[in-house]
């Protein structure tokens, strides 16, 4: 499954996971390109902290669009490396 924003392929991965009807693709198999930075936020207690990252395409930036669990909490390890996105970003087979 690919991940696209703004015409740029974001991430790709042959690992996805289906997770309440949004298709969750996992970091450390796919590839990850297109994105600005990485930082810190969102910490849940059920999940724990979460990476957020910023995809870019085409000289724009879409802040916040993606997150994953590099280390979440044992009571949501089934996520751990899975990436979600949002704010229109489309996964694609």
């Amino acid at each position: 499954m690919r991940s696209l924003w703004n015409g740029q392929v974001i991430a790709d991965s042959d690992d996805t996971v289906i997770s309440r009807g949004k298709p969750l693709l996992r970091r450390r198999i796919g590839k990850l390109g297109g994105v600005a930075s990485i930082r810190g936020a969102h910490d849940l207690p059920m999940e724990g902290a979460s990476l957020v990252l910023h995809p870019r395409g085409r000289r724009k930036v879409n802040r916040d669009a993606a997150w994953y669990y590099e280390s979440p909490s044992s009571a949501a390890a089934q996520i751990k490396e899975l990436i979600a996105f949002w704010k229109a970003v489309t996964v694609t087979e």
